[in-house]
Protein backbone atom coordinates (compact mmCIF):
# COMPACT_ATOMS: atom_id res chain seq x y z
CA UNK A 1 0.00 0.00 0.00
CA UNK A 2 1.54 3.14 -0.99
CA UNK A 3 1.61 6.38 1.35
CA UNK A 4 -1.30 8.02 -0.32
CA UNK A 5 -3.35 4.78 -0.31
CA UNK A 6 -2.85 4.21 3.40
CA UNK A 7 -3.76 7.86 4.15
CA UNK A 8 -6.53 7.90 2.30
CA UNK A 9 -7.33 4.41 4.06
CA UNK A 10 -6.57 5.59 7.47
CA UNK A 11 -8.48 8.96 7.11
CA UNK A 12 -11.64 6.89 6.26
CA UNK A 13 -10.89 4.32 9.50
CA UNK A 14 -10.86 7.84 11.32
CA UNK A 15 -14.67 7.78 11.22
CA UNK A 16 -14.82 4.04 12.73
CA UNK A 17 -12.13 3.24 14.85
CA UNK A 18 -13.31 2.83 18.31
CA UNK A 19 -10.65 5.54 19.85
CA UNK A 20 -11.04 6.26 23.78
CA UNK A 21 -14.03 3.83 23.64
CA UNK A 22 -11.27 1.10 23.88
CA UNK A 23 -10.68 1.35 27.66
CA UNK A 24 -14.44 0.15 28.40
CA UNK A 25 -13.39 -3.29 28.33
CA UNK A 26 -10.79 -3.83 31.14
CA UNK A 27 -9.25 -6.77 29.94
CA UNK A 28 -8.87 -5.30 26.23
CA UNK A 29 -5.89 -4.14 24.25
CA UNK A 30 -5.65 -0.38 25.23
CA UNK A 31 -6.38 -0.61 29.16
CA UNK A 32 -3.31 -3.69 29.06
CA UNK A 33 -1.19 -1.19 27.25
CA UNK A 34 -1.33 1.49 29.85
CA UNK A 35 -1.19 -0.65 32.82
CA UNK A 36 2.18 -1.93 31.12
CA UNK A 37 3.30 1.54 30.42
CA UNK A 38 2.49 2.63 34.43
CA UNK A 39 3.07 6.40 33.98
CA UNK A 40 4.18 7.91 37.34
CA UNK A 41 2.22 11.05 38.23
CA UNK A 42 2.71 14.37 36.32
CA UNK A 43 4.90 12.34 33.39
CA UNK A 44 4.72 13.46 29.96
CA UNK A 45 4.14 11.48 27.14
CA UNK A 46 4.96 11.28 23.28
CA UNK A 47 2.21 9.61 21.26
CA UNK A 48 3.58 8.65 17.94
CA UNK A 49 0.76 6.92 15.78
CA UNK A 50 -1.73 8.65 17.99
CA UNK A 51 -4.93 7.78 15.67
CA UNK A 52 -7.97 9.16 17.32
CA UNK A 53 -6.71 9.12 20.88
CA UNK A 54 -7.25 5.69 22.18
CA UNK A 55 -4.47 6.15 24.26
CA UNK A 56 -3.98 9.79 24.81
CA UNK A 57 -7.37 10.84 25.57
CA UNK A 58 -7.30 8.03 28.75
CA UNK A 59 -3.82 9.05 29.61
CA UNK A 60 -4.87 13.00 29.64
CA UNK A 61 -7.65 12.57 31.83
CA UNK A 62 -5.37 11.10 34.49
CA UNK A 63 -3.93 14.20 34.11
CA UNK A 64 -0.58 13.31 31.89
CA UNK A 65 0.44 15.82 29.43
CA UNK A 66 0.00 14.09 26.05
CA UNK A 67 1.78 15.31 22.48
CA UNK A 68 -0.48 13.19 20.02
CA UNK A 69 1.24 13.22 16.57
CA UNK A 70 -0.49 11.15 13.53
CA UNK A 71 0.23 11.41 9.66
CA UNK A 72 -3.73 10.82 9.09
CA UNK A 73 -5.11 14.33 9.10
CA UNK A 74 -8.69 12.86 9.71
CA UNK A 75 -7.42 11.17 13.16
CA UNK A 76 -5.95 14.13 14.12
CA UNK A 77 -8.92 16.19 13.48
CA UNK A 78 -11.47 13.67 15.32
CA UNK A 79 -8.78 13.76 18.44
CA UNK A 80 -8.62 17.97 18.51
CA UNK A 81 -12.56 17.32 18.46
CA UNK A 82 -12.31 15.53 21.73
CA UNK A 83 -9.74 17.89 23.52
CA UNK A 84 -11.82 20.62 22.25
CA UNK A 85 -14.91 19.27 24.32
CA UNK A 86 -13.59 18.13 27.04
CA UNK A 87 -10.39 20.59 27.27
CA UNK A 88 -7.68 17.78 27.94
CA UNK A 89 -3.75 18.55 28.07
CA UNK A 90 -3.04 17.36 24.48
CA UNK A 91 -1.32 18.74 21.82
CA UNK A 92 -2.04 17.06 18.65
CA UNK A 93 -1.02 17.72 14.96
CA UNK A 94 -0.01 16.20 12.00
CA UNK A 95 3.76 14.14 11.86
CA UNK A 96 4.31 10.96 9.58
CA UNK A 97 7.50 8.81 10.62
CA UNK A 98 9.30 10.18 7.87
CA UNK A 99 9.48 13.67 8.78
CA UNK A 100 11.76 15.73 10.22
CA UNK A 101 10.97 15.63 14.35
CA UNK A 102 13.24 18.72 15.23
CA UNK A 103 12.19 20.94 12.62
CA UNK A 104 8.18 19.75 13.58
CA UNK A 105 9.53 21.04 17.33
CA UNK A 106 9.61 17.78 18.65
CA UNK A 107 12.78 18.03 20.01
CA UNK A 108 15.41 15.80 21.67
CA UNK A 109 14.23 14.67 25.53
CA UNK A 110 11.04 16.71 25.25
CA UNK A 111 9.09 14.08 27.13
CA UNK A 112 9.32 11.53 29.94
CA UNK A 113 7.93 8.56 28.02
CA UNK A 114 7.41 8.11 24.03
CA UNK A 115 5.23 5.15 22.96
CA UNK A 116 4.64 3.56 19.25
CA UNK A 117 1.21 1.72 19.80
CA UNK A 118 0.90 -0.43 16.46
CA UNK A 119 1.91 2.20 14.77
CA UNK A 120 5.64 1.21 13.99
CA UNK A 121 6.08 1.15 10.09
CA UNK A 122 6.71 -2.44 8.88
CA UNK A 123 9.36 -1.46 6.66
CA UNK A 124 12.23 -3.30 7.79
CA UNK A 125 15.10 -0.76 6.28
CA UNK A 126 13.79 1.96 8.66
CA UNK A 127 12.73 0.45 12.02
CA UNK A 128 16.11 1.25 13.12
CA UNK A 129 15.95 4.83 12.26
CA UNK A 130 12.22 4.88 13.64
CA UNK A 131 13.46 3.28 17.35
CA UNK A 132 16.10 6.01 16.96
CA UNK A 133 13.91 9.23 16.62
CA UNK A 134 11.49 7.46 19.05
CA UNK A 135 14.59 7.08 21.73
CA UNK A 136 15.77 9.99 21.28
CA UNK A 137 12.38 12.39 22.41
CA UNK A 138 12.10 10.69 25.72
CA UNK A 139 13.93 11.33 29.43
CA UNK A 140 13.10 8.08 30.33
CA UNK A 141 11.89 5.29 28.74
CA UNK A 142 10.24 4.51 25.20
CA UNK A 143 8.11 1.48 24.45
CA UNK A 144 6.78 0.20 21.41
CA UNK A 145 4.09 -2.84 20.31
CA UNK A 146 4.63 -4.77 17.18
CA UNK A 147 2.53 -7.64 16.30
CA UNK A 148 4.11 -10.98 17.50
CA UNK A 149 1.71 -13.40 15.15
CA UNK A 150 0.35 -13.67 12.12
CA UNK A 151 0.55 -9.45 11.36
CA UNK A 152 -2.68 -7.82 11.90
CA UNK A 153 -3.07 -6.87 8.19
CA UNK A 154 -3.90 -10.44 7.07
CA UNK A 155 -6.43 -13.41 8.11
CA UNK A 156 -5.01 -16.52 8.01
CA UNK A 157 -8.15 -18.49 8.09
CA UNK A 158 -9.06 -16.54 4.68
CA UNK A 159 -5.45 -16.96 3.37
CA UNK A 160 -5.77 -20.98 3.94
CA UNK A 161 -9.26 -20.93 2.06
CA UNK A 162 -8.18 -18.85 -1.32
CA UNK A 163 -4.75 -20.76 -0.95
CA UNK A 164 -2.44 -17.56 -0.36
CA UNK A 165 0.47 -18.18 1.31
CA UNK A 166 -0.18 -17.34 5.38
CA UNK A 167 2.50 -14.72 5.99
CA UNK A 168 5.40 -14.95 9.47
CA UNK A 169 4.91 -13.54 12.37
CA UNK A 170 6.70 -9.97 12.40
CA UNK A 171 9.69 -11.08 13.43
CA UNK A 172 9.74 -8.71 17.17
CA UNK A 173 13.22 -9.82 17.01
CA UNK A 174 14.41 -7.25 14.92
CA UNK A 175 12.92 -4.75 17.25
CA UNK A 176 15.22 -6.41 19.98
CA UNK A 177 18.00 -6.59 17.45
CA UNK A 178 17.39 -2.61 16.13
CA UNK A 179 17.93 -1.55 19.94
CA UNK A 180 21.16 -3.94 20.93
CA UNK A 181 22.39 -1.64 18.16
CA UNK A 182 21.09 1.40 20.14
CA UNK A 183 22.77 0.34 23.42
CA UNK A 184 19.27 -0.26 24.62
CA UNK A 185 18.40 -3.41 26.99
CA UNK A 186 14.49 -4.21 26.38
CA UNK A 187 12.22 -5.88 28.65
CA UNK A 188 9.25 -7.40 26.72
CA UNK A 189 5.07 -7.97 27.50
CA UNK A 190 2.86 -9.66 25.74
CA UNK A 191 -1.09 -8.40 25.00
CA UNK A 192 -3.60 -10.60 23.52
CA UNK A 193 -6.00 -9.17 21.21
CA UNK A 194 -9.11 -9.69 19.28
CA UNK A 195 -9.28 -8.25 15.94
CA UNK A 196 -12.95 -6.83 16.01
CA UNK A 197 -14.72 -7.79 12.51
CA UNK A 198 -18.01 -5.98 13.08
CA UNK A 199 -19.56 -3.74 10.82
CA UNK A 200 -23.19 -1.83 9.83
CA UNK A 201 -22.44 -1.39 6.52
CA UNK A 202 -22.57 -4.84 4.23
CA UNK A 203 -19.66 -3.33 1.90
CA UNK A 204 -17.54 -2.31 3.94
CA UNK A 205 -17.48 -5.33 5.79
CA UNK A 206 -16.74 -7.21 2.57
CA UNK A 207 -13.98 -4.65 2.03
CA UNK A 208 -12.16 -4.85 5.25
CA UNK A 209 -12.16 -8.32 4.62
CA UNK A 210 -11.04 -8.60 1.47
CA UNK A 211 -7.65 -6.07 3.14
CA UNK A 212 -6.88 -9.42 5.18
CA UNK A 213 -6.46 -11.14 1.94
CA UNK A 214 -3.47 -9.40 1.13
CA UNK A 215 -2.72 -6.55 -1.42
CA UNK A 216 -2.28 -8.65 -4.52
CA UNK A 217 -5.58 -8.55 -6.33
CA UNK A 218 -8.05 -11.39 -6.73
CA UNK A 219 -7.84 -13.85 -9.64
CA UNK A 220 -11.47 -15.04 -11.05
CA UNK A 221 -10.62 -18.32 -9.21
CA UNK A 222 -10.05 -16.55 -5.78
CA UNK A 223 -12.75 -13.95 -6.75
CA UNK A 224 -15.57 -16.92 -6.79
CA UNK A 225 -13.66 -18.51 -3.68
CA UNK A 226 -13.63 -15.21 -1.71
CA UNK A 227 -17.70 -14.40 -2.30
CA UNK A 228 -18.18 -18.08 -1.24
CA UNK A 229 -16.05 -17.58 2.04
CA UNK A 230 -18.15 -14.29 3.03
CA UNK A 231 -21.19 -15.50 2.53
CA UNK A 232 -20.24 -18.35 4.52
CA UNK A 233 -19.04 -16.69 7.25
CA UNK A 234 -20.62 -13.44 7.48
CA UNK A 235 -23.86 -13.17 9.93
CA UNK A 236 -26.57 -10.61 9.87
CA UNK A 237 -28.06 -9.44 12.81
CA UNK A 238 -30.40 -6.64 14.80
CA UNK A 239 -28.11 -5.15 17.40
CA UNK A 240 -29.60 -2.11 19.40
CA UNK A 241 -31.91 -1.68 16.03
CA UNK A 242 -29.13 -1.35 13.75
CA UNK A 243 -28.00 -4.42 11.41
CA UNK A 244 -24.86 -5.38 12.14
CA UNK A 245 -22.61 -7.63 10.01
CA UNK A 246 -20.12 -9.47 11.34
CA UNK A 247 -17.77 -13.00 11.53
CA UNK A 248 -18.48 -15.78 12.71
CA UNK A 249 -15.08 -17.20 14.14
CA UNK A 250 -12.24 -14.98 15.69
CA UNK A 251 -9.26 -13.17 14.42
CA UNK A 252 -6.63 -13.23 17.66
CA UNK A 253 -3.65 -10.88 17.34
CA UNK A 254 -0.94 -11.39 19.83
CA UNK A 255 1.16 -7.93 20.47
CA UNK A 256 4.61 -7.75 21.80
CA UNK A 257 5.30 -4.82 24.06
CA UNK A 258 8.47 -3.65 23.75
CA UNK A 259 10.06 -1.03 26.58
CA UNK A 260 13.16 -0.08 26.87
CA UNK A 261 15.28 3.22 29.27
CA UNK A 262 16.71 5.90 26.72
CA UNK A 263 19.49 5.67 29.28
CA UNK A 264 21.08 3.20 27.75
CA UNK A 265 20.43 1.31 31.40
CA UNK A 266 19.57 -2.06 32.50
CA UNK A 267 15.78 -2.80 33.40
CA UNK A 268 15.23 -2.53 37.03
Amino acid sequence: MGKEESLEYWNKRAETIGGCASMRNKNGYMPRLVDMLALEEGQTLFDMGCATGGLAVPLARAGHFVCARDFADRMIEKLQETVRSESLSIDAAVMAWEDDWDAAGIEPKSFDVAVASRSLPVKSDGVAEYLSKLDRVARVKAAVTVSASVPPAFDPRLLAHLGREVPSPRNHAEVIGALADLGRFPTIGYIPFERPMRFEDGDEALFELRRLAGREPFDAREEELFDRYAAQHFSVSELDGKTVYQLDYRIDVTWAYIEWATDGSLPA
